[in-house]
């Protein structure tokens, strides 16, 4: 069986990237013993530590040049047996990038042209404030042989783009196991500091989302007052600073991390992880946690730890109401007084976020079964 991938990076220094695809990777095993060999179509120079994770599988990556005017990377594509794209997760829409978007809306396109069975993997798509690569969205998702989104709110809206069905699903990265038997953090609550938000956006130093909220009083305001509860505050990085192939990576947490820390020493500074297992088992370990990172969230949340979201985008409300867990703080809706107050009202209420998350779980389980069945359906048909 030869699968391609678009859209799961390898050796990004994002954790919830990488969670991402070490997910994939564990859900295909469970569905699928034969001999395996995945095709990574991205740009990335190598593959990090992922193939040694999982050494069964053969491993090969494809670069993908749309100014290649032979457009060799379809020669590549016609050798699998089935593809799968999941857009990062959350890159399906312009509100982080417009150019890579628009490569990434082309190249889904073109694979269709291939007949090779395309399968867009549970994802948020939109929003979009260009209406051109709107449009080519919907194309994009219409030509798909089948097409998953992470919540109901994502499922509609491409469904409208794209006049066809979109079957909601959760994150893929609630499945990534973690190791249990680690031992607990006694009265802790993890808080994942956002590079992205402690600099206003990608590559400026403007408010990119229209935030209400004042980030860094947020997060300061946020650790005095666990502080005076008695709880250990973790500050915790998901988006490393590694310097992995030399890239710049213009969000990391870590320097955001670190400025806190210098301010409240008695805090716990996390490490940089090198795997999302790793930061998935650090989380795993605490009783409470606060995140700005979407996949952090899910980490959290999937491990049983009490989690309160703190949301710039709608593709937080998406994932979490999908499965009836309303408790988030919404940066973009609420100003900075009322996001701490909303958060530390959470806080005090944290019994009841575990009844409700302990339901949410449940549901999170069927999901996963459900669609792990159709996963190995399509894997059956492509290998035959």
């Amino acid at each position: 069986m030869r699968i391609g991938l678009f859209g799961f990076t390898f050796a990004h220094e994002n954790m919830g990237c990488q969670a991402l695809t070490c997910s994939f990777l564990e859900l295909v095993r469970q569905v699928y013993d034969g001999d395996l060999e995945v095709v990574s179509f991205h740009n990335e120079s190598s593959l990090g530590s992922i193939p040694e994770l999982f050494p069964d599988i053969k491993f090969e990556k494809c670069r993908v040049k749309l100014k290649d005017p032979k457009l060799a990377f379809l020669k590549e594509v016609k050798k699998c047996d089935i593809v799968f794209d999941v857009t990062y997760g959350d890159g399906f829409s312009d509100i982080y990038f417009t150019k890579s978007t628009y490569k990434n809306t082309i190249t889904k396109i073109l694979c269709e042209k291939t007949k090779v069975p395309f399968v867009l993997m549970p994802q948020t798509y939109g929003p979009f404030k260009h209406k051109m690569l709107e449009k080519l969205a919907g194309r994009a998702i219409r030509k798909a042989t089948v097409a998953y989104a992470r919540d109901e709110i994502s499922a509609r809206y491409a469904e409208k783009l794209s006049r066809r069905s979109v079957k909601p699903v959760t994150d893929m990265a609630f499945f990534l196991p973690y190791d249990k038997s680690l031992p607990h953090f006694d009265k802790s609550i993890g808080l994942n500091v956002s590079g992205l938000l402690w600099k206003g956006g990608l590559y400026q130093e403007s408010d990119q989302f229209g935030m209400k909220t004042d980030y860094h009083t947020y997060c300061k305001e946020l650790i005095r007052h666990c502080q005076k509860l008695g709880y250990e505050v973790h500050l915790i990085p998901h988006v490393t600073q590694s310097g992995n192939e030399g890239r710049v990576i213009p969000d990391p947490d870590y320097p955001a991390c670190e400025a806190l820390h210098e301010e409240f020493p008695t805090t716990v500074l996390a490490p940089n992880f090198a795997t999302p297992y790793e930061a998935k088992n650090y989380i795993s370990r605490l009783d409470l946690f606060v995140g700005s990172r979407m996949h952090a969230t899910i980490g959290a949340f999937s491990s049983g730890v009490v989690t309160i979201p703190f949301a710039y985008s709608r593709k937080f409300k998406g994932l979490f109401t999908n499965f009836g867990y309303p408790y988030f703080v919404d940066g973009t809706k609420t100003d900075t007084e009322e996001s701490l107050r909303r958060t530390f009202r959470l806080i005090d209420r944290k019994d009841k976020l575990k009844e409700t998350q302990q339901k949410a779980l449940i549901r999170i389980s069927e999901m996963k079964e459900e669609f792990l069945s159709e996963i190995a359906t399509y894997l059956t048909k492509a290998s035959n």
